[in-house]
């Protein structure tokens, strides 16, 4: 499986910026440019009010009904937390203002303009936030899944044994109000044993439906990845939510094996979905993102070498495979690549019936690029073959042939990669976010910085029906209209905005040449896009 997210992230790179369109591929239809309704059409780039400069990467979004969107990301710890990273939730209007939070109390900061959650698990220990993985809104509600940092104490030799605070990776729900307001947050997923530093527990995603019956019960449905004995293991639980947010486990971590898809061999969940019902009070068909480690073929025989492939899945309420999707409850997507990886999936629910349409988002590696492919399942978990060619559609990366030998190009030259981060359907279409990564030239020269990649922001639309791409291209960062391109963007998270509209979050960072206050640094970032309509109205909107 490709690293190449793990790579950029580890690599971290006011309010607003200009934009530049990067190259585009020919013609496809009407391109999504910049909404000159939200922010004057810029990339809404927040430092949280800091003067100095930091890490501060916006990844998850929502949308409210009124228009109004919450990012969720990870920033510096404040207050009792300083030297810590926590999460920070930021709320912007229809038109890409920033709004005051009502009701943050004591986690509200610079005038109520930001909520930074505080120490959280004892108050001998401020465990920290390293990546916001998902964001689900119920009713006034906003459920955000992180993976974290926890503690636990820990017995040390002697006698008596001495008992002492350490860290252990978790994966925790945090929940606010609309309003800003902090419900709690809950350990979703756990390894109580790993070594101080090691994480062996990821989150995917969270999704959350009720039982449409009085008194209503609500259920919030998880999907992520444990390291066991080494191996990636996919890990399924549900949740009761109580009114007060408390949670409740009702299918305690699991760990679904599909048959022997994933029975001795690594799998993990990166994303999950819900479809539609079979009745109005039962519970919706779940499905799941992921991907399979396959060991190649034994000596002598022929078939696909080692490596990842994605796979949709789908689960019933209590984590075990539902046999009606695939045979097996997995779809496998071996061949697609050299190697690929299911990330996230988004789902267009049958309404009380059972024709959902499912959509696994992946990242696939062909030789020394990365591309992005969208396959299209049927609730059965059959291919849609009549969606883009045999029921997929790839796009993405350098013309380079998939071949065993790297092009030097990728060293020296103008290679392209693309990355997808997140997907979603709205009416008819599917925004997939992700990342265009690109080099301008320069030769690696020993002993000294290979020049360093372009990372932009990407966006593309494809039609959910045909598998048509409506819209594809990157959009840099400029500090000035026209100006040139002069920090790096990436987008990690995507909601739809109204009809044919996406709004965009995650993070500019300035370029490693940048002075050494500032190189490296990122704020969140924001981004309205919308179709540009007929070219005869210059301003994009008819």
């Amino acid at each position: 499986m490709s690293h190449l997210a793990r790579r950029l992230r580890t690599r971290p790179t006011g309010c607003c910026a200009f934009l530049l369109l990067a190259a585009a591929p020919a013609a496809l239809a009407d391109p999504y440019v910049p909404d000159p309704g939200y922010n004057n059409g810029q990339i809404g780039a927040d430092n949280f009010a800091a003067t100095g400069y930091d890490y501060r990467r916006g990844e998850k979004l929502v949308r409210l009904d009124n228009g109004d969107i919450i990012v969720a990301g990870v920033v510096p710890g404040v207050g009792s937390a300083a030297g810590h990273t926590k999460m920070g939730l930021v709320r912007y209007n229809s038109a890409g203002a920033r709004q005051t939070w009502s009701n943050p109390g004591a986690n509200g900061f610079y005038n109520n303009q930001y909520v930074i959650t505080p120490c959280l698990s004892t108050p001998n220990w401020c465990g920290d936030v390293r990546d916001v993985k998902g964001i689900y809104r119920y009713g006034d509600r906003i459920f955000v899944l992180a993976d974290t940092e926890n503690s636990r104490l820990r017995s040390v030799g002697g006698n008596p044994p001495l008992l002492i605070w350490t860290p252990y990776p978790s994966v925790d729900a945090y929940v606010f109000g609309t309003d800003g307001s902090f419900k709690g947050m809950t350990v979703l997923d756990s390894d109580d044993y790993a070594d101080d530093e090691s994480r062996t527990v990821y989150g995917g995603g969270i999704a959350m439906y009720d039982n449409n019956m009085l008194p209503t019960a609500v259920s919030l449905v998880y999907a992520g990845t444990g390291i066991v004995d080494g191996l990636y293991r996919p890990r399924f639980a549900r949740f009761t939510v109580a009114s007060d947010s408390t949670m409740t486990a009702q299918t305690d971590v699991v760990e679904p094996a599909f048959g022997t898809w994933c029975d001795n061999d690594p799998c993990q969940f990166n994303g999950i979905a819900l479809g539609g019902r079979t009745s109005l009070t039962a519970p919706p068909r779940i499905y799941v993102a992921g991907a399979r480690w396959h060991p190649g073929p034994n000596p002598g025989q022929i078939g696909w070498g080692a490596g990842w492939d994605a796979f949709a899945a789908s689960v019933n309420s209590n984590g075990t495979p539902r046999t009606a999707f695939s045979g097996s409850g997995l779809y496998d997507t071996e061949g697609i690549g050299s190697q690929s990886g299911g990330q996230k999936i988004a789902v267009d629910p049958g309404f009380l019936t059972s024709d959902d349409e499912v959509f696994l988002m992946a990242n696939v590696e062909q030789a020394c690029k990365d591309s992005i492919a969208v396959l299209k399942i049927t609730e059965a978990g059959t291919t849609a073959t009549t969606f883009g060619l045999g029921g997929k559609v790839v796009y993405g990366g350098s013309t380079q042939t998939n071949t065993a030998n790297c092009n030097l190009g990728w060293s020296v030259g103008t290679i392209r990669a693309d990355y997808p981060t997140d997907i979603v359907y709205s009416n008819g279409k599917l925004g997939v976010a992700g990342l265009n990564i690109y080099r301008t030239g320069g030769i690696c020269v020993v002993g000294q910085p290979c020049p360093e990649d372009n990372v932009d922001g990407e966006l593309a639309v494809i039609d959910a029906a045909t598998g048509a791409i409506e819209s594809w291209r990157g959009y840099a960062f400029g500090e000035t209209p026209g100006g040139a391109r002069s920090r790096h963007s990436g987008f990690w998270g995507i909601a739809a905005s109204g009809e044919d509209a996406f709004s965009v979050a995650g993070d500019v960072r300035y370029f490693n040449s940048a002075p050494a206050d500032r190189a490296g640094k990122q704020m969140f970032a924001t981004l309205r896009l919308k179709a540009q309509g007929d070219v005869i109205f210059r301003n994009g909107f008819d």
